[in-house]
């Protein structure tokens, strides 16, 4: 009987459960959340970190950037000097970066334009049945450019023909300058060895025998001039 009873009470708990109306049943409290699990079952070791916390200082995090090689390339022409004309040829910073990092890389660097068709057709083809694979970061410097310590200097690119007709002007006034001192010496030696050849004239006495006469004649004017005025 008591087993019967049990099962009776039950059945008309469900049933009453059952015939609720829904406005009853939005009243009823929501049932408390779980606790929280204790910190000992997370982290046995207080000092130990969380292994769900990630550490952004950590140095997984930075071996990418600190083992990017470098490479660095000085081309940069020097100039010592002064009065200096230098053509240099203007040289592609970024062509040369891109060889030396195709070179690094194991590939095979880019035809020139003067290979025949055929040439190049087989490296692409070559290129295009090698699975990809992911190039390593590498940071190329070139340095292309120009250092002058001087004076007087002029350096940049298609400077060959200014610097070859300067040249030869600077070579044709040297040898007229040399012509013209050499000119000028010899005709100091031409002038040295006539005066050398002259014989130089004696003394001549006209001056002193025509002041001789004058002064003769002066004392006659006088003698004549005092007889008159004795005469008188």
């Amino acid at each position: 009987m008591d087993a019967h009873h049990d099962d009776t009470a039950r059945l008309q708990a469900v049933l009453q459960a059952l015939s609720r109306t829904p406005s009853e049943t939005e009243y009823m409290p929501a049932p408390p959340p779980p606790p929280p699990p204790s910190y000992q079952s997370i982290a046995s070791d207080p000092i130990m970190p969380l292994p769900t916390m990630h550490n952004p200082y950590d140095a997984e995090d930075e071996h990418d950037e600190d083992d990017t090689p470098e490479i660095t390339i000085n081309a940069a022409t020097q100039v010592r000097g002064h009065g200096n004309i230098i053509s240099i040829a203007q040289m592609d910073s970024l062509r040369i970066a891109n060889l030396i990092a195709t070179i690094l890389r194991g590939d095979s660097p880019s035809p020139s334009p003067s290979s025949s068709p055929e040439a190049t057709t087989l490296p692409l083809l070559a290129s295009m049945t090698k699975p990809s694979r992911p190039y390593p970061r590498i940071n190329v410097t070139v340095n292309c450019g120009a250092t002058v310590i001087g004076d007087r200097n002029i350096v940049g690119p298609g400077l060959g023909d200014v610097a070859r007709q300067m040249q030869v002007a600077h070579r044709n006034q040297v040898a007229q300058q040399a012509a013209k001192t050499a000119e000028m010496q010899s005709m100091a030696q031409r002038h040295g060895l006539f005066a050398a050849q002259t014989v130089t004239p004696p003394m001549s006495r006209s001056g002193s025998a025509h002041s001789d006469g004058a002064g003769v004649k002066r004392k006659a004017d006088e003698e004549a001039e005092e007889s008159m005025k004795r005469r008188c």
